[in-house]
């Protein structure tokens, strides 16, 4: 965990490769150092070396505890998920202002209704998405008692999961691109399969955990996130790879044989989380996580470079075994975290 931690905070980069080549800009305070560092925050949580609560702060004082520019893209709202767990650590106003002057402009104006098609400038279009936004809503909810956060959360989670979630599958499509249907065209992967993209279901994953971790117990909806929490992680336990890491399509594993860490470590943290959180039976699924995790350290080198990772993207895609990311090493860090708790 130390290593893979380390090595990151040590290669952070202003730039990234996306899926198809081009090359794509790293803002500080955007999704993917924002990922990265949830995971930072994980690592100090388990070892207690300052050094990581630190750079988080180091981090978040230098972006001005503020969120990206765009007010409803989720992936602009995942850096609050860090500033509201280091103000639970060292409270100050600073560190929530700018999160709460958005989240308050989202709750006065929520456009429900307009999931008509991909647009991140609505509302969460994309499975991505609720990785990104949802937890910090609840965060924000609970370190302020204001359950207007929740609620606004609660409604444009279902309406999420009313255009994207496949009941029949308990998995989730990627954006509308990717439903079966599309302009009368059905969409499919080579073996005539849907197409579910495991990143795209371990941020949904992940971000049910994340989101049900702030989510008081007694919460009017909370049966419901946990029933879709249980749903999903029963099926990704049935289809598991016998490697123990998920490809980056769930359903065409001869068209994309490559075992793929990111969506497997967000996995790996989300079904972790459920087990330390009695969701989960640990006799069904601590062979499952168990099975990922040692999986996963095989992909991480001797300094620390977590390898296997699916470029940025949208779709399933070739994984190469040399390619890492920030991201990733942010997912796999939280699964570390909760591994480390399991008995």
């Amino acid at each position: 965990m130390t290593r893979v931690c380390d090595y990151q905070l040590n290669h952070l980069k202003d730039s990234t490769v996306m899926a198809n080549g081009i090359i794509e800009a790293v803002p500080s305070n955007g999704w993917v150092r924002g990922v990265f560092f949830t995971g930072v925050l994980s690592t100090f949580e388990s070892t207690g070396e300052q050094k990581y609560f630190r750079k988080a702060m180091q981090w978040a004082e230098r972006n001005n505890w503020n969120l990206g520019p765009k007010l409803r893209h989720a992936d602009d709202q995942v850096v609050a998920q860090t500033y509201i767990q280091l103000y639970e650590i060292k409270p100050d106003p600073k560190m929530i202002a700018h999160c709460s002057h958005v989240f308050d402009q989202i709750v006065a104006n929520p456009m429900f209704g307009q999931q008509v098609g991909w647009s991140k400038d609505n509302n969460w279009s994309w499975s991505d998405a609720l990785f990104m936004a949802p937890p910090a809503f609840a965060m924000l909810s609970k370190v302020t008692n204001e359950e207007k956060y929740i609620a606004i959360m609660d409604s444009m989670w279902w309406e999420t999961s009313d255009y994207l979630y496949d009941e029949s599958d308990s998995l989730y499509y990627r954006d509308i691109n990717y439903k079966p249907v599309k302009h009368g065209k059905y969409v499919k992967e080579p073996n005539g399969r849907k197409v579910f993209w495991s990143r795209g279901n371990g941020w949904v994953l992940a971000g049910l955990a994340r989101t049900l971790a702030y989510m008081s117990l007694s919460y009017k909806n909370r049966s419901r996130f946990e029933k879709q929490f249980l749903e999903m992680a029963y099926k990704l336990k049935n289809i598991q790879p016998k490697d123990g890491l998920w490809r980056s399509s769930l359903y065409d594993t001869t068209s994309y044989p490559d075992p793929e860490t990111s969506g497997s470590s967000l996995f790996c943290f989300a079904m972790a989380w459920g087990i330390n959180n009695n969701l989960l039976p640990a006799d069904e699924f601590r062979p499952v996580v168990l099975k990922t995790w040692n999986a996963l350290v095989k992909r991480v080198n001797r300094q620390g470079r977590l390898g296997s990772v699916q470029r940025v993207g949208h779709k399933p895609t070739k994984v190469y075994p040399g390619d890492t990311n920030e991201y990733a090493a942010g997912a796999f860090l939280n699964a570390a975290n909760e591994i480390l708790k399991m008995k």
